[in-house]
């Protein structure tokens, strides 16, 4: 088996966390074998059956260097998200369900740059605070910082780099 019992690992769902047991757990009436994930930011326990681990796709954290490139990416330039808002959200939550710290990283600093014109709304907050306990989750399994400390960090890093970003625009704007 892959998973063992302090692996460090990510559910796209809940989050990243570490298999504190591999045991025999009854669900559902049935004994099978579980993962069990302690999920690092909301405290959850998550049970995966080790035979749909795959299915569940559950998969170890990142190494030090895709963090970082998947933390740079809240520098990079804002996608423009739909306009209907309910396909923006649709588009948003399909990127931080997927687990991906890329794709993560890029809902959070895509809600962030957007939030600088137009006031965010519940679902939109709802969808970033997710985001950034998503992967706050796994910065602080690969740092092995606190989790409050890499919410701290992501949060400042993506306000840093849409400030950054714009002020580049409106220098190119003023160029021409």
């Amino acid at each position: 088996m892959k998973y063992a019992v302090n692996g460090k690992v990510v559910d796209p769902i809940h989050g990243a966390g570490i298999i504190t047991e591999i045991s025999d757990q009854n669900i559902s009436g049935e004994m099978c074998e579980c993962v069990v994930i302690e999920i690092v930011v909301g405290k959850k326990r998550v049970l995966v059956p080790t035979n749909n681990l795959d299915d569940a796709e559950i998969r170890p954290v990142v190494s030090k260097k895709d963090l970082e490139v998947s933390l740079a990416e809240l520098s990079e330039k804002p996608d423009e998200l739909p306009k209907d808002w309910r396909r923006r959200i649709e588009k948003l939550k399909d990127r931080v369900h997927s687990g991906e710290p890329m794709l993560v990283a890029q809902a959070i600093r895509d809600i962030i740059a957007r939030s600088v014109q137009n006031k965010m709304n519940p679902s939109e907050k709802r969808v970033l605070n997710e985001a950034v306990s998503v992967l706050a989750g796994e910065v602080a399994l690969v740092r092995d910082i606190q989790s409050a400390s890499a919410k701290d960090l992501i949060n400042r890093l993506a306000r840093e780099g849409v400030k950054s970003y714009l002020e580049k625009v409106k220098e190119q704007e003023s160029e021409d």
